[in-house]
């Protein structure tokens, strides 16, 4: 079985947002969960050009970071419920809106992977009700899988703990 990647990001707040954004990574091998991350990242850190942070912008730092978890030589899968991330890393889209800092990070995190040439990747429907996942299928008739409710449900309390922390402060 092919190392997995779940990769999942979001906004705090609103979209664009002032505040910044969160990103989580799952990765399994052979089925068992090998590595789990996420984190915040304010448009500072993302070298964002207008003091915003998109979904979109989100999506991709998601996916550079769990590209990142993977060892050189492994093949691997890639699961994201962002058509636009997945075009742009698999598909030559545009990167129109992504800093050129994570374009840059993303370009050496492919450059080191020496099955990159035959990845697979699957666009998922995002927030899949329970019947959905047990089926499989989501509302726009793509794969659903519990790994990515679970990035989703890792984007939420990082940004949680983020806002609590603004309030506390």
């Amino acid at each position: 079985m092919a190392t997995e990647l779940f990769v999942d990001g979001g906004n705090i707040g609103r979209n664009p947002s002032p505040i910044g954004g969160t990103w989580a990574a799952r990765l399994l091998r052979g089925g068992r969960l090998s590595d789990c991350r996420s984190g915040i990242v304010t448009p500072t850190e993302l070298g964002s050009d207008n003091g915003l942070v998109t979904n979109n912008q989100m999506e991709m730092y998601a996916l550079v970071q769990g590209l990142w978890l993977i060892d050189c030589d492994e093949t691997f899968v890639v699961y994201s419920d962002s058509d636009i991330t997945l075009g742009r890393a698999f598909r030559s889209y545009g990167w129109a809106n992504i800093p050129r800092s994570l374009y840059e990070e993303f370009g050496a995190a492919v450059r080191r992977l020496k099955k990159w040439d035959v990845a697979q990747w699957h666009l998922l429907d995002g927030h899949p009700t329970r019947q959905q996942l047990i089926t499989g299928v989501g509302k726009r008739g793509h794969l659903v899988h519990i790994e990515n409710v679970r990035c989703d449900e890792m984007c939420t309390r990082e940004a949680k703990h983020f806002i609590e922390g603004l309030q506390g402060a």
